[in-house]
């Protein structure tokens, strides 16, 4: 086997050994470790390159931000933390410069605040992700949908609850679709965009569109995010939106009375 030639290679060769050598090496597997070191490559190159120009201030800031973004990356990925860190350590070995030993302890630093973000980040998003899936879409009675948008959603969880309702009225032959928004908190433009693609799919497949618990701060997000809301019933809480979809969902009072009694004598039926 050739040794590698560029003095780039031959450093992350020479991490690769030091960090199989460790102690800390059983906590990754080896193709995991070959991904760690092609996640630090950049910063390597761009170390040396800062390395074999020490006045230019700007090739180490470029470095500086390319390591920041390698250990942010790590966390997001929930890598060990420990071999994160022993590969800077590594790096550190590998080069047998001054110059790299003299930024080393800046060079930690910076790992473990960018790997705690990352981390951090990546429970974040797990944690609204489970909210958008626990939060209830459903068909509350033939032809009517509702969908509920609580907590604090970002765009990504708001674009589940408005893809499952948009599925939801196509299967389901909805005639009509509920979205209560009364408990979303500190919603952003990028949430009620999201969101509205319920609406738009309403439009689209003909169904009556009801929105419930839309105050003063959602209609500034609407407006901020230039959402149209051509077609669309308003209601002031869940209970008078649920009123409404009921009504739309089954032609009129006459016919929201007319399922209500047939509703409530099925299931006496059944209860006997």
């Amino acid at each position: 086997m050739t040794e590698p030639s560029d003095p780039v290679t031959q450093r992350v060769a020479a991490m690769r050994e030091r960090l199989l050598a460790s102690p800390l090496a059983p906590l990754e597997v080896t193709p995991r470790m070959d991904d760690l070191l092609a996640e630090i490559h950049p910063f390597v190159e761009s170390a040396w390159r800062a390395e074999r120009s020490p006045e230019d201030a700007a090739r180490w800031s470029e470095a500086r931000s390319l390591l920041w973004l390698f250990a942010y990356r790590m966390g997001d990925q929930r890598a060990n933390g420990l071999i994160v860190a022993a590969a800077v350590d590594a790096w550190c070995l590998a080069a047998v410069s001054h110059w790299v030993t003299s930024h080393q302890g800046e060079c930690l630093g910076l790992v473990l605040d960018a790997y705690a973000r990352g981390r951090e980040d990546r429970v974040r998003a797990e944690a609204l992700q489970a909210l958008a899936s626990a939060l209830p879409v459903a068909a509350i009675a033939p032809g009517a949908v509702l969908a509920v948008a609580a907590g604090p959603l970002d765009p990504e969880g708001a674009r589940s609850i408005a893809d499952r309702a948009s599925s939801l009225m196509l299967r389901s032959g909805a005639r009509a679709a509920l979205l209560d928004l009364s408990g979303l908190v500190a919603p952003t433009d990028a949430v009620v965009a999201e969101l509205w693609h319920m609406v738009s799919a309403a439009r689209m497949l003909g169904v009556r569109m009801v929105l419930s618990g839309e105050g003063p701060e959602l209609t500034a997000a609407r407006v901020g995010a230039s959402l149209s809301d051509e077609g669309v019933y308003r209601a002031a809480t869940l209970p008078a939106g649920v009123e409404v979809l009921l009504r739309e969902a089954h032609g009129g009072r006459r016919g929201l009375a007319t399922w209500l009694r047939r509703s409530f004598l099925r299931r006496r039926g059944t209860a006997r």
